[in-house]
C-alpha cells in the first residue's frame, strides 16, 4: 500500500484559469494629470485671489482719477504729505483712505490702525489738513505721548 507524500510536499491544484483579459494602458487624462477635485479646488483658489486682490489697482486708478477732479477745483494736499502728520501724531498705520465730499468740501477719510488692534475713522480737510473729526475707541490714549491717564490731540 502506498502512502500519500508528506503534506507540505503536495502543491495545492489551483482550477485553471482561461485565458487572461489584456488591460488596456493607463492614459493620463487630458488636463496635465490633475483629478477633478484639485482641478476644482485651484479654480477656487484663484478666484479668492482674484477677488482680494484684483480689483486693489482699479481702486487706486479710481482714487487718483478723483483727486485729480478735485484738484482741478482747489488745490488739494497731497494724501502722502497728510499720512505724514498722522504718522507723527498715531502710532500705527493707515488701513484704507478715501478722498470724499463734505459739506461742499472735500475730505479724507482715513481708517487708522493701532498697534493695539484698536481702529480709528480720522477725517481731514484735504485742502487745508485741519482734522476735521476722530472717531474711535478710547481716544484719551490713542495719541503718541499719551499719559494713562490723560493725553492731548494735536
Amino acid at each position: 500500500m502506498s502512502h500519500p507524500p508528506p503534506p507540505s510536499t503536495v502543491a495545492p491544484r489551483l482550477p485553471a484559469a482561461g485565458p487572461v483579459a489584456a488591460r488596456p494602458p493607463a492614459r493620463r487624462p487630458a488636463h496635465g494629470g490633475a483629478t477633478p477635485a484639485l482641478a476644482l479646488a485651484l479654480a477656487a483658489l484663484l478666484a479668492l485671489a482674484a477677488a482680494l486682490f484684483g480689483g486693489r489697482p482699479a481702486e487706486a486708478r479710481d482714487r487718483a482719477a478723483h483727486e485729480r477732479a478735485w484738484a482741478g477745483r482747489g488745490a488739494l494736499r497731497p494724501l502722502a504729505e497728510l499720512l505724514a502728520v498722522l504718522e507723527r501724531a498715531l502710532p500705527g498705520r493707515m488701513i484704507e483712505a478715501d478722498l470724499d465730499e463734505e459739506d461742499g468740501r472735500p475730505v479724507y477719510e482715513i481708517d487708522w490702525l493701532l498697534p493695539d488692534g484698536r481702529k480709528l475713522e480720522v477725517t481731514l480737510d484735504a485742502r487745508s489738513g485741519a482734522w476735521l473729526k476722530l472717531e474711535g475707541p478710547r481716544l484719551e490714549t490713542a495719541f503718541r505721548g499719551s499719559a494713562p491717564g490723560g493725553g492731548g490731540r494735536p
